[in-house]
């Protein structure tokens, strides 16, 4: 019987967990998971892991009028989220302190690129979002993100913390002309 060099038997081992790891369903799978620890990271203001979604050179368009122009890379992402939502934990008991539940999910994979699409809301018009996801070092990071209210759309983002939950209250995000804030279904502010 003859041996199997070393090197063909490696390539027998690698190549079909290569394709295995190719396989469009399991890319979706990956894909879904990369966004719902992103989700997860920021409905905890868990700035650390919010920091380890994001590509080091991502973009990012706020819907808010106080950015009006795109963010670039992930360290001015991650401190523009922290300076909008600053004093959720002193506000909200928590983790977590936001419930982001995204609607019509929808995952695209487009080689080592894919697109995630959802809408944000229980009441139309809804807001809308789309993360652009790259494969690097092995792992699904954010690359771009852009946040958007459709034309007409209201300025309201359903936001429930954890103490809220517990309570017949809802917790809103309001995102005006100059501020954002929380407060309660009837309009008092936290």
């Amino acid at each position: 019987m003859r041996r199997m060099s070393l090197p063909l038997l490696v390539l027998l081992v690698l190549v079909p967990a290569m394709v295995r790891a190719q396989d469009p369903a399991e890319l979706q799978v990956q894909v879904a998971q990369a966004a719902e620890a992103f989700v997860d990271a920021f409905n905890d203001l868990d700035w650390d892991r919010f920091a380890e979604a994001w590509a080091e050179d991502a973009t990012a368009f706020m819907p808010m009028p106080e950015f009006p122009r795109r963010l670039n890379g992930r360290d001015t992402i991650v401190a523009t989220f922290r300076s909008v939502f600053a004093d959720f934990p002193d506000r909200l008991e928590g983790p977590p302190y936001l419930t982001i539940d995204p609607v019509d999910l929808r995952i695209d994979v487009i080689g080592t690129s894919a697109i995630v699409t959802f809408h944000l809301g229980d009441e139309a018009p809804r807001n809308r979002r789309t993360l652009i996801f790259v494969r690097q070092g092995g792992a699904w990071r954010i690359a771009h993100l852009h946040a958007s209210r459709p034309p007409g759309g209201g300025a309201i983002h359903t936001v429930i913390g954890a103490r809220a939950r517990q309570l017949p209250r809802r917790v809103h995000i309001v995102v005006g002309p100059r501020d954002v804030r929380a407060c309660p279904d009837d309009g008092t502010r936290l």
